[in-house]
């Protein structure tokens, strides 16, 4: 067996130390190349950590809304009269599907009898929420109310959690 000492130099003095060393004698500095010791896997277990929560987090994995299209239909409930000249029109919006929903853009589209489109409004509502396999209503407002219209709720995003 032999007793001599393998040497090698340090990253940051050039002086001479033992291979195996992890601090150099002279300057003190850390010789390890990166973070993470060779031998020591669970060092890992904070970056893994880490990486898992930005992926949930980031929604990577959100189920997209486009998929989902069909199972939230929506239905007029009301038009209601706040003041002189403004309005609310509710609907209520029933999710079949098993997703939490929230953060809804959506256009509200009123028509005439004869099909025409007459108001269009776009908005969206991040404090709306729906639970999965449920219903939930939402209101709408507007300034003045055209006369003999329907209306009409299309969905144009959501966001799952």
């Amino acid at each position: 067996m032999s007793s001599e000492k393998e040497y090698k130099q340090c990253r940051f003095c050039c002086e001479d130390i033992v291979n195996e060393s992890m601090l150099c004698r002279f300057c003190l500095k850390e010789q390890r190349k990166y973070w993470l010791i060779r031998d020591n896997w669970f060092s890992l277990v904070p970056l893994a950590a880490f990486f898992s929560l930005f992926i949930y987090i980031s929604g990577w994995f959100a189920p997209n809304f486009s998929n989902y299209v069909e199972d939230l239909t929506t239905q007029q409930v009301n038009v209601v009269e706040l003041n002189e000249n403004e309005y609310a029109v509710v609907f209520s919006i029933n999710n079949d599907s098993d997703k939490k929903w929230h953060d809804l853009t959506y256009q509200l589209i009123g028509s005439n009898n004869n099909d025409e489109v007459i108001f269009t409004k776009e908005g969206e509502d991040f404090m709306w929420l729906i639970q999965p396999n449920s219903h939930a209503f939402l209101t709408i407002k507007m300034s003045g109310k055209p006369s003999n219209t329907s209306w009409k709720l299309l969905i144009r995003n959501l966001e799952s959690s």
